[in-house]
């Protein structure tokens, strides 16, 4: 097995003063409605969906905007007991396939400031 990791660390102010500024336009820009209406208008949570798509695209080995990725290429989900989980979809989900992806997992994390999210994807063995 082969492990790819990404991870990505957002300023929650910067990020409010860009919502602000910019409203529903900016957060669709990098989210589809079903994750707006998830976040329940909790800026940390709008922000940590963000930060999860960045560490995701990381963990690919694309980042957003580069090799046809874009953030509508993941959704994010929580289940019952909030713990987040994202959808591949486009070149995102054929990226994964290329590089033998078996499994992926994000984690998020919010405090006071700062909004982190984590990505590991496990990866077939490539003998």
């Amino acid at each position: 097995m082969k492990i790819r990791s990404g991870i990505d660390i957002l300023d929650l102010g910067r990020f409010e003063k860009s919502y602000q500024r910019r409203g529903q336009k900016f957060l669709e820009t990098f989210l589809v409605e079903q994750e707006i209406e998830l976040a329940q208008g909790k800026t940390e949570s709008l922000a940590g969906f963000f930060s999860a798509k960045e560490a995701i695209s990381k963990a690919i080995g694309s980042g957003i905007w580069q090799a046809n990725v874009n953030w509508h290429n993941f959704l994010i989900i929580i289940d019952d007991l909030g713990k987040p989980s994202v959808r591949l979809s486009g070149e995102a989900l054929a990226r994964y396939d290329k590089m033998g992806g078996i499994d992926l997992d994000i984690s998020i994390s919010h405090e006071k400031e700062y909004v982190v999210a984590f990505c590991v994807i496990l990866l077939k063995s490539k003998e």
